[in-house]
Order: C-alpha cells, then structure tokens, then sequence
C-alpha cells in the first residue's frame, strides 16, 4: 500500500491502484512514490514526546524535510525558504530558530545570511522540555474507613 486518501479528517489507505497525487473535490491522494523522507525511528519517537510549540514543531519537520530529504545531514537554508515552507512569519523565524539551536535541537553553522541548518542527532543533548514520559499508576489506595494505605 502506497497512497493515503485524506478527505474531512479520515485516512484511509488505499492499493497502488489508485491515482498519482491528484485532487479530487476535498480529497487529496499522497503516494510515496512521489517521494517520502527518510527519519530515524527514535528521532521522530522523541520529537512526539517533546512539548514544542506549534512554531518549533514546524521548523523542525521542515529542517529535518530540508535535510533528510534530501539525504544531507545539513544544508543551507535561507530564511525566507523556511518562512515559505513552514508558513511562519519570517519575523518570528529567527526567534524560533534560536530557541532550538540553545536548546541544542537544532544545529546552525556559517557565517553571514544564509547559514547550514540540521537537526542535532544526540537526541540525549537536547535540552528545552523533559521528555515526556507516562507517569506510574498509583498502585496504593487509602481507606476511607480504616485510614491504611493497601497495595493494589
């Protein structure tokens, strides 16, 4: 299976009979034979446990679209491309960017306008929220009428 059909909300897979990347009325059919990008599995399992915000979140995905996919690490990125592609206002980007570059989610490197961009691949070195992580069930439980904490 090849393409996704996305119409209100609903994904529903579709065989590789169906048609190349065409709009039909609300429908739009995405088919990775017209491309996919390449992403480490524990990349993007810590990026869904990261509590980035809206902005932050957009210009990662669109680095890592930048870089990965085109199989480079890093690339030169103009700022107006990363406004373009990610539909933030370029004068927020240049915040945004330094965020994740201090805390070190993103790496930047050069010297004048246009600067290498990529994402830092030691997920352990990233430093702008914990991780989320599931919390442990409480497993004791108070008696209303004796006052004594039981193990469940």
């Amino acid at each position: 299976m090849n393409t996704v059909d996305i119409k209100n909300n609903d994904i529903s897979y579709l065989g590789s009979h169906a048609s190349d990347n065409k709009h039909q009325g609300d429908s739009t059919i995405v088919d990775i034979k017209k491309g996919y990008t390449r992403v480490a599995d524990e990349l993007l399992e810590a990026l869904c446990r990261m509590e980035l915000s809206g902005r932050e979140f957009r210009l990662v995905l669109t680095i890592i679209r930048k870089t990965y996919g085109f199989h480079k690490p890093k690339d030169y990125i103009a700022l107006s491309q990363l406004a373009d592609m990610s539909g933030i206002q370029k004068k927020h980007i240049s915040t945004v960017i330094k965020k994740l570059v201090d805390s070190k989610i993103l790496l930047r490197e050069g010297q004048g306008p246009i600067k290498q961009y990529g994402i830092n691949p030691v997920i352990s070195e990233w430093k702008l929220v914990k991780l989320r992580t599931k919390k442990a069930p409480n497993l004791e439980q108070v008696s209303p009428k004796m006052g004594i904490s039981t193990k469940i």
